[in-house]
């Protein structure tokens, strides 16, 4: 019988230009060129800052900061092997004078105009957040978190002294562990120094009467009040003459005071698609002469 036989054409693979082509014993294979890493890095920023509050004149509202700041980052790579290093861009929006100090282990070299572009390598084996530098950043800040009113009446000898505290209602998170200070000047007779509203204490040696309020929602607001007498009575026209300031303490997890940004991005020599978010928090010792 007569039997039939089926040969079948060899035919080549259809081949890109931007592919690569390799024959190994197996036969032909096609390998893709490989995509830029996704890469995500997370910011943790915390602000140590000391503010004044500027009274009278145009600026009356605003307050001047100085700010000692930590920068962490924490990076995840698509990569299994490596960390693409990464582009930190450092500015301050309200152009303030902003001071980075990268850290040696991790900051290998900046560049661009005023060396507001830092080269950022944290290695694969690095897990959780690690600590890429150190900033300092004096700047006045017309919205504050927070709003100290003060309001002093005297009448003859009789002095009162009423704070209020508010939470802005746009922060991000509730004011923890508030302490608030208010010094009493050598006119008055410390001896009739009586708490009035709140729970505060008067400390005769430093001449302060202190509160203190674990929490303060955002968006509330709290009131404290004293009473206390002058050595001898005063004139009306003399009574600006006699001033309390306040001194305050509080902190925040979620919230940022300076105008300090900063962001992740690619660089040339690393091709990456790079992404970024921040984490804020803060100390506050604020105060209002």
């Amino acid at each position: 019988p007569e039997v039939q036989r089926t040969t079948r054409k060899a035919t080549s693979p259809s081949v890109d230009a931007n592919d690569q082509l390799s024959v190994g014993t197996a036969g032909v294979s096609v390998s893709r060129p490989a995509l830029p890493p996704h890469q995500r890095v997370r910011f943790t920023i915390h602000e140590e800052v000391t503010s004044v509050a500027m009274v009278g004149g145009e600026n009356e509202g605003s307050s001047s900061i100085s700010v000692e700041g930590t920068v962490m980052a924490q990076v995840s790579c698509s990569d299994a092997y490596l960390n693409s290093p990464f582009g930190l861009r450092t500015t301050s929006v309200q152009g303030g004078k902003l001071l980075f100090r990268g850290s040696d282990e991790y900051v290998s070299s900046s560049n661009g105009p005023s060396n507001m572009i830092h080269l950022v390598k944290i290695p694969k084996a690095v897990i959780g957040d690690v600590v890429i530098g150190k900033y300092t950043l004096i700047e006045d800040v017309q919205h504050m978190p927070i709003l100290v009113e003060r309001k002093a009446t005297i009448q003859g000898n009789v002095c009162r002294i009423m704070v209020q505290v508010r939470s802005k209602l746009t922060n991000m998170s509730d004011m923890e562990d508030f302490t608030v200070a208010v010094a009493v000047p050598e006119r008055v007779n410390g001896e009739t120094v009586e708490v009035l509203r709140g729970d505060g204490k008067w400390d005769d040696l430093k001449r302060t009467i202190k509160w203190k309020l674990p929490l303060l929602v955002k968006g509330e607001s709290f009131m404290i009040s004293a009473s206390c007498q002058l050595w001898s009575p005063l004139e009306e026209e003399h009574a600006h003459e006699v001033i309390f300031p306040v001194l305050l303490r509080c902190s925040s997890p979620a919230d940022k005071i300076s105008s300090a940004h900063f962001g992740a991005i690619d660089v040339d020599e690393y091709p990456a698609s790079v992404q970024h978010s921040c984490v804020n928090s803060f100390r506050l010792l604020h105060r209002l002469s």
